[in-house]
């Protein structure tokens, strides 16, 4: 114990000596206490001024923030009620189909009959992506199902007996809303919405909402029999709402409430299910705009605690950095003091003028060659680089600003067209209900008709498409184009269904069909006809459209069979069956080179396809055109098949990208 003692009051001793020399170097030396008093004082206006700054971020960064998600608030809801009027426009489209309904109530046709080609109707639409399921129920349950992502054959997805009390009960209550007084005088639009199940039975992940809509039966007077239900998922959202987040902080974001206040979809997953009634006006402020859809409201929550944290945060780091510098800048000068006092005094007035300007440009007089020199030497070097740096800095943030607002010009230009589609197409589902309330059977199909071929036309999206849809397409067409010419010509479309589901090239067949419609029976009243086949040929799709028209005269002929060769498609098979040796590929481009191969109208649209197929099946592809005047015309197009392993991949990764 003894020893113990006796090095406990060394150390105590050494203690004291040591801070009776740091006294004694304080008062023998002015300037260090000088420092010293300049230290605590600048320290404790540091703090001060932090507190003070740190109040006034919080309350701008408060405001700025409200201002800011309000005004983003109102974008956002514009977006929303575009998508919730697009997806429940095309619900009512389906609804409204005479063809779906036409199926529905024929009883000379076997009930697995009707199932099945109520199944391929609803398969031939094209879908947007945020739909999830489409279903019929009637007052006997359900009648048939389309699950997009598991196809129309493989068995029920979203609807099985485990729910099937609910799509009863949005049968029920979609029925009840819309029979009192005929659906004639409900209001529109005409749809019921559910959120039960709010979970698809299949995957987990996925959140879903239910709408259902009445299918009307013209020939009842408005009677409903049959709902449709369309099933959507909730992430559709996600997109708009991710403009209403703040990058790199957790303390504003958006959800959707329904009418009884409760979250439906949110980016924070644990604030699905809760009530609005839950988030305290403590914890922060939530900003709400109407939506113009099923009752649901939008929100913008910024929550004032995260907000506070943030604010926080960085300060006590910019606390801790401005303590270090304080401390390093105390140990230099006290170390430093007598002789470095001149060239520290510059630096820290060309430092101060620094930070108080915020300007880069603050010099330092050289008058010494030592370390100390070098270091204001340095600190000029520096200023010089950070000037330069501000300069690049200023140009790449004008280049960004640029960047910006050319992307935003050209969004804004993409959006504009495709909204004027998606008008065009709602306009004529609108006039399609009033020619359906009207009675007219006939101008509705028409008008479906022509809906359909503009929508399917206006879509960018869609440019690779399946056989059956590019065939379906023409068979409207020329259903149209029959009702405008009266008994001019009769069409007749025949397609092995085992390559429904193909890949092919959008809009490849309507320019030959519009050559036949246009040129091969001018000067006809009637008796013309139309032939469209599509089935194998050996290893090879075999694709022909055919007339009994005027056929083409020589010239006509030449220059079409130079478009063809001029794209490469023509063998030299073709070529030997009239005794030809002539290079018809180098007469293609002769003939492209010069004046008289520059064909217009149909011409350029048989060019432009054959240019968009060739890109698209390579040099695989093979067409032949036989014609003869007085007998017709017909194009034939030898397209390569994918092999079954491939085709399907393709539909595997199709769906799992839906």
């Amino acid at each position: 114990m003894g020893a113990e003692e006796e090095s406990g009051r060394r150390g105590g001793r050494n203690g004291g000596e040591w801070m009776k020399r740091i006294l004694q170097y304080f008062r023998t030396h002015l300037i260090a206490a000088v420092i010293l008093e300049l230290t605590v004082v600048i320290f404790g206006l540091a703090v001060i001024f932090q507190y003070y700054l740190k109040r006034e971020y919080l309350g701008y960064l408060r405001e700025t923030s409200r201002e800011t998600e309000i005004a983003v608030l109102d974008v956002v809801q514009k977006s929303v009620n575009a998508s919730l009027q697009y997806l429940t426009g095309f619900g009512v489209e389906i609804a409204a189909s005479t063809d779906l309904y036409a199926i529905l109530t024929d009883r000379s046709t076997a009930e697995t009959e009707r199932v099945y080609l109520l199944q391929q109707r609803l398969r031939a639409y094209q879908y947007p992506d945020e739909t999830v399921c489409v279903a019929i129920v009637g007052a006997d349950g359900m009648v048939t199902e389309y699950d997009r992502f598991r196809g129309a054959y493989s068995g029920i997805a979203m609807w099985n007996q485990e729910n099937e009390e609910a799509i009863m009960n949005l049968y029920r209550e979609t029925i009840s809303k819309f029979s009192g007084g005929g659906v004639e005088q409900a209001e529109y639009p005409k749809f019921v919405v559910s959120e039960e199940p709010e979970i698809h039975p299949v995957r987990d992940a996925m959140r879903v909402v239910h709408v259902g809509i009445p299918m009307v039966d013209i020939g009842s007077g408005g009677r409903v029999s049959y709902v449709l239900i369309l099933t959507l998922r909730l992430d559709l959202f996600e997109e708009a709402l991710e403009l209403v987040q703040i990058p790199k902080t957790t303390y504003a974001y958006g959800f959707v409430a329904d009418q009884e206040d409760t979250v439906l979809y949110s980016s924070v997953v644990s604030d699905i299910g809760r009530k609005l009634s839950d988030f305290s006006e403590a914890d922060g402020t939530a900003y709400e705009v109407d939506l113009d859809y099923f009752g649901w409201k939008l929100f913008v929550w910024l929550d004032e605690t995260q907000m506070r944290e943030h604010v926080n945060e960085i300060y006590q780091r910019g606390f801790v950095v401005y303590i270090v510098i304080l401390a390093a800048f105390v140990l230099v000068a006290l170390s430093m003091l007598n002789r470095l006092l001149v060239p520290i005094s510059r630096i820290a007035e060309a430092m101060r003028t620094m930070r108080g300007t915020g300007s880069s440009q603050a010099r330092i007089q050289i008058d010494g060659r030592h370390e100390i020199w070098s270091l204001a030497e340095e600190y000029n070097h520096m200023a010089d680089r950070l000037e330069e740096k501000s300069r690049e800095a200023q140009e790449q943030h004008e280049k960004a600003i640029l960047s910006l607002q050319r992307a935003y010009d050209a969004e804004r230009e993409a959006m504009e067209s495709q909204i004027s589609a998606h008008f065009i197409c709602n306009t004529l589902g609108i006039i399609n209900y009033e020619a359906i309330d009207a009675g007219d059977a006939k101008v509705s199909v028409l008008i479906k008709k022509l809906s359909n071929i503009l929508r399917y036309t206006f879509d960018r999206k869609l440019q690779e498409v399946y056989l059956r849809q590019e065939i379906a397409w023409i068979e409207q067409y020329l259903y149209l184009q029959k009702e405008r010419y009266e008994e001019m010509f009769e069409y007749e479309i025949r397609m092995d269904e085992r390559y429904a589901d193909w890949p092919c090239e959008k809009l490849m067949i309507q320019p030959f069909v519009e050559n036949s419609i246009l040129h091969a029976f001018e000067g006809r009243r009637c008796g013309g006809r139309i032939w469209i086949t599509a089935g194998a040929e050996g290893e090879r799709l075999c694709i022909v459209i055919a007339d009994n028209g005027c056929g083409m005269d020589p010239e006509t002929e030449e220059k079409i069979r130079a478009i063809i060769a001029g794209r490469g498609m023509e063998r030299t098979q073709e070529r030997r069956k009239d005794g030809e040796q002539t290079d018809v590929r180098k007469k293609g481009e002769e003939a492209r080179e010069s004046e008289e191969g520059k064909v217009g109208g149909t011409g350029v649209g048989i060019r432009n396809v054959l240019a968009r197929m060739t890109m698209f099946y390579g040099e695989e592809l093979e067409i032949i055109l036989w014609t003869k005047q007085g007998e017709g015309t017909s194009f034939t197009f030898l397209l390569p098949l994918p092999g079954a392993k491939k085709g399907a991949e393709e539909e595997e990764t199709e769906e799992e990208g839906t």
